[in-house]
């Protein structure tokens, strides 16, 4: 009877114990790649999440934890704000933290969202943003305007900046965030053939207007000379999929993100943050704007 060598039967355990761990390696990272475009989803601030929907959308609740890098562009204290299409009132959490004396009113189409929003808000009114301005809200003056993700949501967007405009403090901002409907991630979904409206996300069933990193300002602002454009900039992510997950530590994930939307903007950026300046005149000529965060953007 033939003797066992020990160590054959050794090294052909380990071959094997290693086969296994590489073809589940291989296997995890074919899951990735081939998933990603479809499963790769955008940040918390651009999801909206729909909690309760009525069959005429006046029910629906938007909850987020909040747009973070668009409350990062009111980098000056503000006294009074209002959001306009504010959700479920987490942009004013946002800045009630950064500035607690900070006042913060809120309007929504939806009554389930004013229930909730009130709560976090100084008030919360109920009102279409395409309709008149109530008159009680004509009298006040803000020192910044938010519209975070509601212009892609209405027939008229500039329409709107225009007739809001006048309830800034002379010299008050309005910062906005649109989604990019060019990101990578739509161009697959694109490539595939596939152009179907969701609850939530780019092509969200309510979604009237769509935007780009190139079109975004010329848009919304063009027709507004009142509103001077100080800041263009861009939150995304570079596909890195697998590299992501399991390889590359974050920091570097994060600095591969920056440099591809500061590059390619209009196909790594998940949405697009403008701010502008009030300036109110009688007869203001062109958008005079100033240089872009973005600069050497180039056009894909």
């Amino acid at each position: 009877m033939a003797t066992r060598n020990p160590r054959l039967s050794d090294f052909r355990v380990t071959v094997s114990w290693r086969a296994k761990g590489t073809r589940r390696r291989m296997m995890r990272v074919a899951d990735a790649w081939n998933e990603a475009p479809s499963c790769y989803t955008a940040p918390a601030w651009t999801r909206r999440p729909v909690l309760q929907t009525a069959s005429d959308n006046l029910q629906r609740i938007y909850e987020n934890d909040g747009n973070r890098p668009l409350m990062a562009l009111l980098d000056r204290p503000v006294g009074c704000v209002l959001d306009v299409g504010c959700g479920a009132g987490r942009n004013a959490e946002l800045l009630r933290r950064r500035y607690p004396n900070c006042e913060v009113h809120g309007i929504t189409r939806s009554v389930a969202e004013a229930e909730i929003a009130a709560s976090r808000m100084t008030s919360c009114r109920v009102c279409d943003i395409e309709a008149e301005i109530p008159p009680d809200l004509k009298q006040m003056r803000f020192d910044a305007l938010v519209f975070s993700h509601v212009l892609e949501h209405v027939r008229e967007p500039e329409c709107v900046l225009r007739r809001f405009a006048p309830l800034l403090n002379e010299g008050g901002a309005i910062v906005i965030a649109v989604p990019n409907v060019l990101s990578w991630a739509m161009r697959w979904q694109f490539l595939r053939g596939h152009f179907e409206y969701q609850p939530e996300g780019v092509l969200d069933d309510t979604h009237l207007r769509f935007f780009t990193y190139f079109t975004a300002d010329r848009y919304l602002l063009a027709n507004n000379p009142d509103l001077r454009l100080v800041s263009k900039s861009v939150t995304g992510s570079v596909p890195l999929w697998w590299l992501r997950r399991y390889i590359l530590p974050i920091r570097c994930s994060e600095a591969i993100d920056a440099a591809g939307c500061r590059r390619w903007p209009n196909l790594f950026a998940w949405q697009i943050l403008l701010k502008a300046v009030y300036r109110a005149s009688s007869g203001a000529a062109a958008l005079i704007r100033e240089p872009e965060r973005l600069g050497s953007a180039q056009t894909v």
